[in-house]
């Protein structure tokens, strides 16, 4: 014979060096009864007081043993073939739990962090103020409300924070640029600087030009016999 009641306590006993819980009803109407709780090897879940049981009979002198609890003030949220296993504090207000879709993916959640395996192979890690997300190909991404940090499969590394960008490229060039100006400035993997267009090169010998004139390797015009200093560079 089944019974459905009410959970009023739940205790851990030790009985002959074995572990047990019992757990304490109320089928109402009648005087309060201690039964022994079983579920699966493997599965230490505490119930909280008010919780329903299901028991059945067993065939020993007034015995009867717990087969499970539901939680019944908090709804089911699953879709068909999946699963979810979630803690709840004193109160019973659900806390913390992971979350098994149909469709493969495996969300864990505390309040204060969440964690999501999706079935592309994406892992995102976040709490109320920063995000780590990594994606099948590689891409790693972390990031804040401000600013982020991505790693490239080909070894490129972003940082950027809206008004600022840093790229460090896995050929050796590191490239800095901001959208407030712009101003932009590169580093080739020869060792040349540019600085918004003007070239210097590893030695510090400008390559390139300044204000529309060559300042390295040119020529002057107008050039005649004479003083020994040249006239301005055109």
């Amino acid at each position: 014979m089944g019974i459905i009641a009410l959970l009023k306590k739940y205790t851990r006993v030790t009985k002959n060096s074995l572990f047990f819980a019992e757990a304490v009803i109320d089928k109402g109407g009648a005087p309060l009864k201690t039964s022994e709780h079983y579920a699966d090897s493997g599965d230490d879940s505490h119930p909280l007081e008010d919780d329903y049981i299901v028991g059945v009979d067993v065939p020993r002198s007034g015995g009867s043993v717990i087969a499970g609890f539901i939680d019944a003030k908090n709804p089911g949220i699953t879709e068909p073939g999946g699963k979810r296993i979630y803690s709840r504090d004193a109160g019973g207000t659900p806390v913390a739990d992971v979350h098994l879709e149909p469709d493969s993916t495996i969300t864990s959640k505390n309040g204060a962090c969440d964690i999501e395996q999706r079935p592309d192979g994406t892992i995102t890690s976040s709490n109320a103020l920063s995000t780590i997300e990594q994606r099948p190909d590689g891409t790693i991404t972390t990031s804040n409300a401000i600013s982020s940090i991505t790693q490239s499969p080909d070894g490129t590394i972003t940082t950027t924070n809206g008004t600022t960008t840093f790229i460090q490229n896995i050929s050796g060039l590191i490239t800095l640029f901001n959208t407030t100006g712009p101003g932009l400035i590169s580093i080739l993997p020869n060792g040349t600087v540019s600085i918004n267009g003007v070239l210097f090169n590893n030695t510090g010998n400008s390559i390139q030009f300044l204000s529309g004139k060559e300042l390295f390797d040119h020529t002057h015009s107008g050039v005649t016999s004479g003083p020994s200093n040249t006239g301005v560079n055109n």
